[in-house]
């Protein structure tokens, strides 16, 4: 953006050219599909049954991980970021169950902007214990990532 926003003259729509700028667009637009798509992530927001932290307490990492949960219980949805300029290769997340996480969104994807550090698309969880849960899912975790995966 290259002047200051201002309410009296609409959006330089013209900006869309520019990768950074489309690619920042699509991101919200994927951001609000899945949102919409997926209940967990707005069903339950008035009380913590919809959200449980995996993990806010990794101050060693900088990174947070999140679960929401709808209220039929189907299609949870799992967050992780990385609040770091450094990537966090082989990074293991504590899950509830032995299963297959599907990623649903990679900020680092090169249609978004990003350098295009690949995460699989689905990953299974592995019988070994992390913060606090039974099993646990592994991968690199791109410098200020975020990963949302559906399971």
């Amino acid at each position: 953006q290259d002047e200051e926003w201002n309410e009296a003259t609409e959006l330089n729509w013209g900006l869309l050219a520019d990768e950074l700028h489309s690619g920042m667009k699509l991101y919200v637009s994927k951001l609000l599909e899945i949102y919409n798509k997926y209940p967990a992530l707005h069903e339950i927001d008035n009380s913590w049954d919809g959200f449980e932290w995996i993990n806010a307490d990794d101050s060693n990492n900088s990174t947070y991980t999140y679960f929401r949960k709808p209220s039929d219980g189907k299609n949870r949805i799992l967050v992780v970021l990385n609040m770091t300029p450094m990537e966090r290769e082989g990074y293991k997340v504590g899950v509830p169950e032995k299963k297959k996480y599907t990623l649903l969104l990679n900020s680092d994807d090169k249609q978004f902007g990003g350098n295009g550090k690949v995460i699989p698309k689905t990953l299974t969880a592995k019988e070994e214990e992390a913060s606090g849960k039974p099993y646990s899912i592994k991968f690199d975790l791109p410098a200020y990532g975020a990963a949302i995966f559906r399971f």
